[in-house]
């Protein structure tokens, strides 16, 4: 008889971080993947039911209809969960503030439009 000796070798744990940006890609790809499914399907299965006028497809259509709405919201809730978990957010907030006069600020716009009609 041989000794066959198996050797298992530790998972080293992975940061929280690191699962969490691997689990949230792999579900967006999942929503977006059954999101494009859903649309192709839903092309062949309108021209299905008009053709067929019947009531079971138009249902049917229906039905794929709010589960490829579903699944976008599916899509949205799960950047408020990254939002939430991460602390980040995407808000941009971008002010304007121009000192000077009125007659300066009709000047320089007077020159920017100049120089966009040169163009």
């Amino acid at each position: 008889m041989a000794n066959n000796i198996i050797t298992l070798v530790p998972k080293l744990p992975v940061p929280m971080e690191e699962n969490l940006e691997c689990d949230i890609a792999r579900a967006r790809m999942n929503i977006l993947e059954a999101t494009e499914i859903a649309q192709s399907g839903m092309v062949e299965l309108g021209q299905l039911a008009d053709q067929a006028q019947d009531s079971k497809m138009y249902d049917a259509l229906s039905k794929m209809i709010t589960t490829t709405v579903n699944a976008n919201k599916e899509l949205i809730e799960l950047h408020r969960a990254k939002q939430d978990l991460t602390g980040q957010t995407q808000t941009v907030v971008q002010n304007n503030l121009y000192v000077g006069s009125t007659k300066d600020a009709i000047e320089m716009l007077k020159n920017r439009k100049k120089e966009e009609t040169e163009e």
